[in-house]
């Protein structure tokens, strides 16, 4: 857009640090930015995506909060519109250069537990992602070759295979991509957990196309292809958690050279069918987990 803007995140090149936390709820980063920012620069919120940059008051560095919205469709106009103010001149419309910009991209949420042994208020690290959306395909050529990535994405559509019988539509058309969050961001989040006395687990979560019946609720009188979704996975014990995002962030940002990792603090156990509206310290405890360890990664 004129100036220099991007259309949907209404922020321009400058308005953008080279570190990143990304939040689902754009109420989110308002709060980030009042409880850990010592100066905010910059306060945009534009078709629902409220992006600030500040510098962080513990680490003192220049970082930037923006939202993603809910699931990957929206997460993938987010991701594209950053690489595109960081990688491209807004004004020729060319490309700076083929490297990568040095972005390193954390995401900070919740999540659903999905095994019973993990408390409401966990922290969880991902170091794997195995997503359900399809949002990642056209994105194919940049599919993982990871092996323990690759070995959970076929154990994912194995159990969904299990389930749906022979005539169903669905057969044989639920497909799963796998994606790895960078081993620097793993050890840098895992290294500030542990500074901060946060006592996080690390493992794998699956990202879902949606909420409901993507995830396994059986909530209207549409019957869900996949019933108990979440319990199926939860099978095997390297699954912690379910949400929306995380594979596509992971996948897109491997694909562009990024540094990514997730950390998503579990609001929900799904195997005991418990929730918590009083998560919020946790939160609060997962986004500083990520601003201490992107001072880690510093660049």
């Amino acid at each position: 857009m004129s100036g220099g803007v991007a259309y949907h995140l209404g922020i321009s090149a400058d308005q953008l640090a080279s570190s990143i936390v990304l939040v689902g709820d754009p109420e989110r980063a308002d709060r980030i930015a009042e409880q850990f920012f010592d100066h905010q620069e910059v306060r945009v919120s534009h078709r629902g995506l409220t992006t600030c940059t500040g510098i962080a008051r513990e680490t003192k560095q220049r970082i930037t909060v923006t939202t993603t919205g809910m699931g990957a469709p929206s997460t993938e106009i987010v991701l594209n519109e950053i690489a595109a103010l960081a990688e491209v001149d807004t004004v020729t419309l060319k490309r700076r250069s083929m490297t990568p910009a040095n972005l390193t991209i954390i995401r900070v949420g919740t999540s659903g537990a999905l095994q019973r042994s993990t408390p409401l208020g966990t922290p969880i690290i991902s170091s794997h992602a195995i997503g359900l959306d399809s949002t990642a395909w056209f994105y194919g050529e940049g599919l993982t070759s990871d092996p323990i990535a690759r070995e959970l994405a076929g154990v994912v559509e194995c159990q969904i295979e299990e389930v749906l019988p022979p005539q169903h539509p669905s057969k044989g058309r639920i497909h799963s991509y796998g994606a790895v969050a960078h081993s620097e961001v793993v050890d840098a989040l895992r290294q500030a957990a542990g500074e901060l006395g946060v006592n996080p687990q690390v493992g794998a979560t699956v990202t879902s196309s949606g909420f409901f019946a993507p995830q396994g609720r059986d909530v209207s009188r549409a019957i869900p292809s996949v019933p108990d979704l979440d319990r199926l996975v939860a099978r095997d014990s390297r699954f912690l958690n379910m949400d929306m995002e995380t594979a596509f962030v992971l996948h897109l940002c491997g694909v562009l050279g990024y540094r990514a990792g997730a950390i998503c603090v579990a609001a929900a156990n799904r195997e005991l069918n418990t929730f918590s509206t009083e998560i919020s310290k946790n939160v609060s405890d997962a986004v500083r987990t990520a601003i201490v360890a992107l001072s880690k990664l510093g660049h």
